[in-house]
This record gives structure tokens, C-alpha cells and sequence, in this order.
């Protein structure tokens, strides 16, 4: 979609750095990288963006024991991607207080907010595959069970949670900001239980194609976040657990 409508890649590189991604000082260069484990698509996603920016730039790959694949490269200090967000670094460093860093160059979605909607549009469908998805819940009625989901992103840095909420509302998505006390800012994320929201999710395009459900989910693991959204839409009732794998496949 991209290259086809001959979009900037830059936007998009910038939104998979702010949701699974790193930007490193290291002496005279920039480490650039993304991370994900078991969804190898959005990898390939990645490398294909930075290619279609600069053809010539080296990604090399490492892989850690716990299978996740880290695609990373080098920019000098001066680079077009720390001109479209001040900082990457999403979180305070282990021996760094929340306070203090909040003191330090932030990363913001500006650029993001200063374009159209087809920008946001790819690049909210980035950041809920990437940082994101649909958690479901079962209902149980007259013997049968019936799927309630919502759809979130895992955003804990307060200001980027913000501009997110924003940017959603842009394109027609009302998203609600989740708290929590076990995160270091006090914000978990967005999300949306509203059908009306997913729906509107799901007709801009949903998840990117191929992306699944991390493997540690109890019944979902490696589904389709695209099916298992089909699924709950489709607003079917199920005699048990079985029957719903069975609908969402192998």
C-alpha cells in the first residue's frame, strides 16, 4: 500500500520505533531497531519500509533465546528520523526516576497528527498490531457462550497516550484511557469496548494482514488478530470453547 500510492515510509518507520521499536545512542551513531517475537510479518513490514526509504541502508538481524527477531541499523547523529520525533525512548532507564526523565527530549506523534488521514489510518493499524489487539471476554447464557472484545494499546508514556487518544478521534475512533498502578507513569493504554468503534476499526482495514495473537494466549494464541475480530463482530453464540477454535482454524 505503500509503494503503491507512493507514500513516505518515514511516518510508518517512526510508528513501529514508537510502539515496538528502539532508537539507541551509541558513541557516534544511532542504533536503529524493531522487535517482535512470533509475528515475523511485522518484521518483514519493517525491513521493507526501511528499504523503500533508503535502499542502501544494511539491517542486519539478531535473535535472542527467546525467539524474538531484532532487525536494527545505524544512522549518523543527524538523521531524518530524529527530526520527526525528539526522542524514541519510551520509558524511564532502570536507574532513572520517572521525574527525571520526563525532563529529558520526549517522543511525540506530531508528525503524525500534521497529516491526512490515509497516514493515520496505516499507521493506527500499525500501532494496535503492533502494541495492541483485541482481548475477549465469555459471557455465558441459556448454556451457550457468547464473545464480548474490546480492542486496546498498551501505551504507558502518558503524552504519547495522549496524542494517540487524539489521533483516533481524528479518523472516527473513540478510544478511553486505561490506568493502572503497576506501570511507572500511571497510564496502561486505550482501548474501546463500544461495537460501533471495532466495527469502524475493521471497515478502515483492521490489523495488519497476518499479524497473530501472541502465543501465551490461553485460547488464542497464534490466531489471526484479523479473525479473531471477524469472529466477535459476526456476534455468534458457541456451545463451548471447542467449537469456538474450530471456527477460527488452524
Amino acid at each position: 500500500m505503500v509503494k503503491e500510492q507512493k507514500l513516505n515510509p518515514r511516518p510508518f518507520i517512526a510508528t513501529m520505533l514508537l510502539t515496538d521499536g528502539h532508537m539507541c545512542l551509541k558513541k557516534n551513531c544511532y542504533e536503529i531497531g524493531y522487535a517482535s517475537k512470533n509475528n515475523y510479518e511485522l518484521n518483514k513490514i519493517f525491513i521493507e519500509l526501511v528499504k523503500l526509504w533508503n535502499n542502501e541502508i544494511v539491517i542486519s538481524e539478531y535473535i535472542k533465546n527467546s525467539g524474538t527477531i531484532i532487525n536494527y541499523f545505524h544512522l549518523p547523529l543527524q538523521n531524518e528520523l530524529i527530526k520527526i520525533s525528539p526522542s524514541y525512548k519510551k520509558s524511564p532507564s532502570k536507574n532513572q526516576t520517572s521525574e527525571e526523565y520526563l525532563r529529558s527530549p520526549q517522543p511525540s506523534l506530531k508528525f503524525l497528527k500534521r497529516l491526512n488521514d490515509i497516514y493515520k489510518i496505516l499507521c493506527i493499524r500499525i500501532a494496535l498490531s503492533n502494541e495492541g489487539g483485541i482481548s475477549v471476554t465469555t459471557k455465558m447464557n441459556k448454556n451457550q457462550i457468547k464473545l464480548s472484545s474490546r480492542l486496546f494499546l498498551s501505551c504507558a508514556h502518558p503524552k504519547l497516550n495522549s496524542e494517540w487518544k487524539s489521533i483516533l478521534k481524528d479518523v472516527g475512533l473513540n478510544f478511553n484511557i486505561s490506568k493502572s498502578k503497576q506501570t511507572w507513569s500511571g497510564v496502561y493504554g486505550l482501548y474501546t469496548a463500544k461495537k460501533d468503534n471495532i466495527k469502524f476499526f475493521k471497515e478502515l482495514g483492521g490489523f495488519i494482514e497476518g499479524v497473530k495473537i501472541k502465543q501465551n494466549s490461553k485460547y488464542y494464541g497464534g490466531v489471526e488478530k484479523n479473525k479473531l475480530l471477524k469472529i466477535c463482530l459476526q456476534n455468534s453464540k458457541f456451545k463451548n470453547m471447542a467449537e469456538v477454535k474450530n471456527m477460527l482454524g488452524p
